[in-house]
């Protein structure tokens, strides 16, 4: 027998080599390829960490993260319903009164028929990306996406160099914001992730405008006190090292601090290590506010920083959320994002209006009625509930490079396997990402095995449209758009005159009430006179009929006088 033929024998007999155990890596956030600008305008890599899964690796989640999640989102965060949108977006048109008028309304409607956002407004498509968010962001934050990238919450949305219309969100940026949202350390407050990619901007542009901020965290109540304390309009000393003297101040005075404050110290970390090139020159303000612009680096630096610092990543904590969540349909649905994108944006135009004009007038007085008068803002939640968790463990503020892989439980909720996406985008970015369409009667395959894995439907992870009725063309949803508008002006106009039929409809019932009412006075008034001259001239009568009587009385009487003496002079002449 030949070498030839020997070798393959002696290969098939030789164990097999088990495969060697490849080291994965933090995924390099330059090689995104939906990025807009990906090719310089991203930061550099982050730095390695072991364990971070492949593209098609199981990620191990915990069964009690599953329940303690599905507890959040079923009590505390159920699906927003059609009714619920007055409150959470915005109403289609306000109440008209004292304080938002006719005119104001106009004058609003005028400015926002001159905005690039209204451009922009009718080339958005209801794409994945798109719409998930909105529904990511309507279940956790009950508020639209243009509420917490908003100037009220001190951020504005800055678009990278490179072919891209302004006033679109790039499908990254949308992505990335998704991914965020859910995660358990916001604990479903949009304000607290906007502190967290306020501090991003702040430290990857050295910004030194005092930083308002609202905390419950001693560490993060001190630096506020600080900006308090502030006279001029630039600090001199930058924000994140006022930040660590305010931690050492308070671990001093034996406070706890936060899990936000030590996230702001990783992203202060993350920062450091990156590069950034190509990323365009900070916006300062926008409508009158000053803002903070978010670019997709600062969304990336976020992420980084929770992967380093928290118990659970961000992906992982995706996967958890689309499992938590449950399968009753979510809005909007794709051919809603429009409408819902166009209700939004006018409802942050005539909460900015009232802003502008509250303090103009007195400073923080009557913001309620603004907000009263542009819908119902969603129900405040308890103090004691939007008290930042304290971290079990002290991060040191020395910032070495050695300690930047320590960990602190951020309280998420409470292993579920599931297969991660892409390593350059949050995984399991599909074109419904999960969400049952209110017209999707396919079931939903995800289950949890007796060993505590999930196995996520591939048909989950298609891009799949989001309706199941034929793709509208753009003519078509632009003539919707024109009907849709022209109904609520029709209604508009119906409404107005049926308030007007009504006010002048009681006018004139209350003048015909007042006419009757006058009438019958006036009979009774004239009955009244009728009677008391009848009861005048009937006792007329009797009174000169008493007085007749009297003096026929009187007259007989002085005449049988006139007779008797006559009479008895006659007898005594007799008589003699």
């Amino acid at each position: 027998m030949s070498e030839s033929t020997k070798r393959p024998r002696q290969a098939d007999d030789a164990p097999e080599r088990p495969p060697k155990r490849r080291r994965d890596t933090e995924p390099d956030p330059e090689t995104d390829p939906e990025s807009e600008h990906s090719h310089s305008s991203s930061p550099g890599p982050a730095k390695k960490v072991t364990g971070r899964p492949g593209k098609n690796a199981s990620v191990p989640l915990s069964k009690e993260r599953v329940k303690a999640a599905r507890s959040f989102f079923q009590d505390s965060r159920p699906p927003v319903r059609l009714e619920d949108l007055y409150k959470f977006v915005g109403p289609i048109a306000p109440p008209l009164s004292d304080t938002w008028t006719q005119q104001d309304e106009d004058e609003m409607l005028a400015e926002w028929d001159a905005s690039p956002e209204k451009v922009a407004c009718a080339s958005i498509k209801g794409d994945g990306p798109t719409t998930t968010m909105w529904k990511v962001c309507l279940r956790t934050f009950r508020c639209s996406p243009l509420g917490m990238i908003s100037p009220l919450m001190g951020l504005r949305y800055q678009t990278m160099p490179g072919p891209s219309q302004p006033g679109i969100w790039s499908r990254e940026f949308c992505n990335r914001l998704t991914a965020l949202i859910p995660y358990s350390i916001w604990h479903g407050r949009p304000k607290r992730l906007a502190m967290a990619l306020q501090y991003a901007v702040i430290c990857r542009t050295d910004d030194r405008r005092p930083w308002m901020l609202q905390s419950s965290c001693p560490a993060l109540t001190r630096l506020r006190q600080f900006m308090d304390d502030v006279e001029d309009s630039e600090l001199s000393q930058s924000i994140h090292h006022m930040h660590k003297r305010s931690r050492s101040l308070a671990t001093e005075a034996g406070q706890q601090i936060s899990t936000l404050s030590d996230l702001f110290i990783f992203i202060n970390r993350t920062v450091r290590g990156w590069t950034f090139e190509r990323v365009p020159e900070p916006v300062t303000s926008e409508k009158g506010f000053e803002v903070y612009s978010v670019t997709i680096p600062d969304l990336k630096v976020v992420v980084a920083a929770i992967d380093s610092c928290m118990s659970d990543i961000v992906d992982e904590a995706y996967q958890v959320f689309k499992v938590a969540k449950g399968n009753r349909a979510e809005i909007p649905k794709g051919s809603q994002v429009r409408q819902f994108y166009e209700r939004a944006a006018l409802h942050q135009l005539r909460r900015i209006t009232i802003a502008h004009r509250d303090q103009d007038e007195d400073e923080g007085e009557g913001q309620g009625e603004g907000d009263e008068m542009a819908g119902p803002q969603p129900d405040p939640e308890p103090e004691a509930e939007l008290e930042d968790q304290f971290s079990s463990d002290q991060v040191p503020d020395d910032e070495s490079e050695s300690e930047s892989d320590s960990s602190s439980d951020s309280g998420s909720y409470p292993e579920v396997e599931v297969e991660s996406g892409s390593d350059h985008e949050p995984s399991g970015m599909g074109a419904d990402d999960g969400f049952v369409l209110e017209d999707d009667n396919e079931a939903v395959n995800d289950k949890v095995d007796d060993d505590g894995r999930v196995q996520v439907s591939p048909s989950r992870q298609s891009t799949a449209p989001l309706v199941n009725t034929p793709s509208m063309t753009p003519m078509a949803s632009h003539v919707v758009q024109d009907v849709a508008k022209m109904v609520n002006d029709i209604l508009k106009k119906e409404r107005e005159e049926m308030k007007s039929f009504f006010e002048s409809s009681l006018e004139s019932y209350l003048k015909s009430c007042q006419e009757r009412m006058g009438l019958e006075m006036q009979q009774r008034m004239n009955e009244l006179q009728k009677r008391y001259e009848a009861e005048i001239k009937a006792l007329k009568e009797a009174l000169k009929k008493e007085m007749t009587t009297r003096t026929k009385g009187n007259e007989s009487r002085g005449l049988d006088d006139q007779i008797q003496p006559a009479g008895n002079s006659l007898a005594d002449d007799g008589t003699t």
